[in-house]
């Protein structure tokens, strides 16, 4: 899954990969040799923690998970990094304080080398593959916070109309720094009530104020939305935001202020009436 990795890389770098074979060799002699209870249940520990992974068939696309196969983590180091202790425990044995600078400078190349490949697969890899998959809410947040915070509009007066495997309000909450926002219009028939009911709601940040402008967020895709936001608000100006990511866009839909008066035109014109008024 995109989510948490880059796709079709193994969990391990070359070297560490390398070091678990060898590891994974010594630690069935250890086995042998000791007959230790421990030595006997860490391999079967680490295959029990394969199964979140392995027994995930409902969503075979995501095999293996990143995530589910975590808990393997602790098991699958300690093999790793048993070779280098052995050899580290070895060659001042051997060859005295030189086997020890070698040891300390064998292990220190080892990690040296893993370390640049993990930094190509996290910092390169994964995070190109995240951009390529991600929906972009940190541009879209900070346009929200913008218009919110910095213009003064508020977070009551910004909405987000609905449209099939399109943005999560929620996603796009966060990152617009309020975290109880939740503004989505699921279709354009709830705008009317849903802006009729928004005007009192309880605590100002979040309720809808008429003597501010109005900001609809929308997809590009999204025709309709476009035709009916003109239609019931021939003042305002829509504009395609483009984001750090070529060809992701949204669209913004920004109303100015409305008034009492204008608000009640609004809703009347949709059969409704102000609440209270």
């Amino acid at each position: 899954a995109w989510i948490n990795n880059a796709p079709n890389e193994p969990a391990f770098d070359p070297y560490t990969g390398g070091l678990l074979i060898v590891g994974l060799a010594a630690w069935l002699a250890r086995m042998a040799r000791r007959r230790d209870a421990f030595d006997w249940t860490l391999l079967p520990l680490i295959l029990i923690m394969m199964l979140p992974s392995a027994l995930s068939i409902a969503q075979p696309i995501e095999n293996p998970s990143a995530t589910r196969i975590s808990g393997t983590l602790p098991g699958v180091y300690l093999l790793a990094a048993l070779p280098l202790a052995l050899i580290a425990l070895a060659l001042p044995r051997v060859i005295g304080k030189v086997g020890a600078a070698l040891a300390l400078v064998g292990a220190l190349g080892v990690g040296v080398l893993s370390f640049a490949a993990n930094w190509q697969t996290y910092f390169v890899d994964y995070r190109n593959s995240y951009i390529a998959n991600s929906l972009p809410y940190s541009s879209g947040g900070a346009l929200m916070r913008d218009f919110a915070v910095e213009q003064g509009n508020g977070y009551g007066n910004a909405f987000i109309l609905a449209y099939p495997y399109w943005w999560d309000h929620r996603a796009l909450a966060i990152d617009a720094g309020q975290i109880e926002w939740g503004n989505t219009i699921l279709t354009l028939d709830d705008v009317p009530v849903y802006l009729q009911q928004a005007s009192v709601r309880p605590g100002n940040d979040l309720r809808l104020d008429v003597d501010k402008d109005l900001l609809f967020i929308y997809s590009p895709e999204d025709a309709l939305a476009q035709e009916w936001l003109q239609a019931n608000f021939p003042n305002g100006e829509w504009q395609n935001v483009q984001t750090y990511q070529p060809g992701d866009t949204f669209n913004i839909y920004k109303v100015p202020a409305l008034g009492a008066d204008g608000f009640a035109r609004f809703l009347d014109a949709n059969g409704l009436q102000p609440i209270g008024g």
